[in-house]
């Protein structure tokens, strides 16, 4: 996990587009939350003033070595991709080469993204 957490943390300087994430962290990102309902991005954003769109690439943790044990406590391993409202839109509509311009890892931690629950 060490090593998708530098990926991870490496898109924006690398100048990343969401086709070279798919192919760094090896996952497509299932979930999104775009327009952004979280106005905050992460401290390595380059993401121009306005809207932007939120995409999840999602680990979700097996190995009890990983993850807590109890109710509550969160397993899931998450790279958060941002984009431009328009470049996300784009994304969706199919084209992936789209640039990154923010992003970041959580670790055990339990995902809720608006309108698609929490995982």
């Amino acid at each position: 996990m060490r090593e998708r957490a530098g990926k991870c943390n490496a898109l924006v300087a690398s100048g990343a587009t969401m086709n070279d994430a798919e192919l760094a962290l090896e996952l497509v990102p299932p979930l999104y939350d775009c327009p952004a309902t979280t106005p905050d991005p992460p401290p390595n954003s380059v993401c121009a003033p306005g809207p932007v769109c939120r995409f999840f690439f999602l680990y979700i943790a097996s190995d009890p070595g990983l993850c807590g044990s109890g109710i509550g406590q969160g397993c899931d391993y998450v790279c958060e991709a941002w984009t431009t409202q328009a470049d996300g839109a784009l994304f969706l509509g199919g084209d992936n080469l789209v640039p990154i311009c923010a992003s970041q890892w959580f670790s055990k931690v339990q995902l809720c993204v608006p309108g698609q629950g929490c995982f």
